[in-house]
């Protein structure tokens, strides 16, 4: 059981940070080619995935994550990476719903009344690559957490 947790885990990871960076690095290439089209598109597949992809890769990580750590003699809820793995969830869960959501909502508003182009589009999403970047550095050091498993 305990290794089928831990591939669960780990694709769930693979997912969710993968994909994530496939997505962040999109954005950046849409927005320097500085073409609307893209830039649009990109939006739209940020928002759809949000929902579909990264928040359920999310849920079977942690599902799966609790599980492995319930059900493994080596692992412990006050072990530090453990920690570190739940405190890394938890923000990147909470920029997700409480930010990246509504700001999805506003942005794809914002690009139906006024075009990708517009400066209220592109000062959006100006913010959200920087909270995407600053969501990715936290999630790598959630990933270098559960490698090296510090304070072991």
């Amino acid at each position: 059981m305990e290794e089928t947790l831990t591939l669960i885990h780990v694709l769930a990871a693979i997912v969710w940070v993968g994909g994530g960076t496939l997505a962040l690095l999109w954005g950046e290439r849409a927005v320097r080619a500085d073409d609307d089209q893209q830039v649009a598109t990109w939006i739209r597949n940020w928002t759809w995935a949000g929902f579909r992809f990264f928040m359920p890769a999310a849920l079977v990580l942690i599902a799966s994550g609790v599980w492995l750590v319930i059900e493994s003699e080596a692992w412990d809820f006050d072990q530090t990476f453990v920690t570190i793995g739940f405190v890394g969830f938890a923000l990147s869960f909470v920029i997700g719903a409480a930010y990246y959501g509504p700001e999805g909502r506003k942005i794809e508003t914002a690009l139906d009344a006024h075009g990708a182009g517009s400066a209220e589009v592109r000062q959006r999403l100006s913010r959200v690559r920087l909270v995407s970047w600053v969501e990715l550095v936290v999630l790598l050091v959630v990933v270098w957490a559960m490698v090296t498993k510090p304070g072991l």
